[in-house]
């Protein structure tokens, strides 16, 4: 069996962007729909992370990983940008939770157009945020846990040990 994973614009990203989400598996056609509303930076490895699931990856953190891999390999510099940017973030925000100080100072250090970049994606979130977000994330959480990923929605965050260890590896 030959898969051709198949990437499409969500017809319901305004209401995906108000619970959170910047794409999903169609379950009745198996097609990975993506928000539209996402910035572009972002939109290249949410479809990235689709297609690994369309390709049979189940686990968040290395669907994610699969989409930092791919990107930081392709040729075009934008989309080895996402990337990289994308791992970035996860790998910041991991840094915030345990370090805020040291994480502020390295912060600091960054190129302004990355540091742009990254407040544009919080800012476009931000906009989004409503009282009814949060229980449908936990409700994923759930979800996620009842599939064998029992960190739940934090199983996203994992990337942070795989680009790590790839990055070491490659060093």
């Amino acid at each position: 069996m030959n898969i051709k994973p198949n990437i499409k614009n969500s017809l319901i990203s305004e209401i995906i962007t108000y619970m959170g989400f910047s794409g999903y598996i169609n379950p009745f056609t198996l097609e990975s729909q993506v928000n539209k509303n996402i910035p572009k930076l972002n939109y290249i490895t949410t479809a990235s992370h689709e297609m690994a699931h369309q390709l049979g990856i189940n686990n968040e953190s290395e669907a994610n990983f699969i989409a930092f891999v791919s990107s930081i390999k392709n040729t075009d510099p934008f989309i080895k940008y996402a990337g990289y940017t994308f791992a970035l973030k996860y790998c910041y925000n991991d840094l915030y939770k345990k370090n805020k100080k040291r994480a502020n100072k390295i912060f600091s250090k960054l190129n302004i157009g990355i540091i742009k970049n990254l407040k544009e994606g919080n800012s476009f979130w931000k906009s989004y945020q409503n009282p009814i977000e949060p229980y449908l994330k936990k409700g994923y959480g759930l979800f996620l846990k009842s599939k064998g990923q029992n960190e739940g929605i934090k199983t996203y965050n994992q990337l942070v040990k795989y680009v790590v260890s790839y990055l070491q590896m490659e060093n």
